[in-house]
């Protein structure tokens, strides 16, 4: 079991780990409160792959004066990862599908899916570093069967009684 993990600032604590060494890589179980599921790890390091049933991040806010770890897309693995419940503070995202791979200006973004009671999200993208700048591009579709209850559930409040819609989006952000 491990204590305590920092991955890039979030923390996890009191995780138990079963490890196996598989033919194709080791394959970790996680329990703990926080995350818990399977993930298999190639020998390289290249790939990760996974069917987790939770991740927990509670994020602490971080004054100006101290520094977090810069995430380079360049240095990520190939990614392949079903989250059943992902949570981000106290805002209850749902099912995740991520997959991506890097290449050779980034992390190219195949399919990023989102999935709750109230709305669904699938969305592809890049997200390149150049300079030490991060330049990110989504684009897909946005579905909600209940707008107002989806507003509430990521704490936004507005005086919206739409009960279903659809955007298709193409975000850009970065500098």
């Amino acid at each position: 079991s491990i204590d305590n993990l920092n991955v890039y600032g979030d923390r996890f604590s009191k995780i138990g780990i079963i490890a196996n060494k598989l033919e194709k890589g080791w394959q970790y179980q996680l329990i703990s409160k926080q995350i818990s599921g399977r993930l298999l790890v190639s020998h390289d390091m290249k790939k990760i792959s996974g069917d987790l049933d939770n991740i927990i991040i509670r994020k602490k806010s971080v004054s100006a004066s101290q520094s977090t770890k810069k995430i380079n897309p360049h240095t990520l693995p190939e990614l392949d990862l079903r989250i059943g419940q992902f949570v981000y503070n106290t805002t209850n995202v749902g099912e995740i599908i991520l997959k991506a791979h890097p290449t050779q200006k980034g992390l190219k973004i195949d399919k990023l899916h989102s999935f709750s009671d109230t709305y669904r999200v699938a969305a592809s993208g890049m997200w390149i570093q150049q300079a030490g700048n991060d330049k990110t591009r989504l684009h897909g579709l946005f579905e909600t069967r209940n707008l107002k209850k989806t507003l509430n559930e990521f704490s936004i409040s507005a005086p919206i009684n739409s009960r279903s819609g659809k955007i298709n989006f193409d975000l850009y952000w970065g500098s």
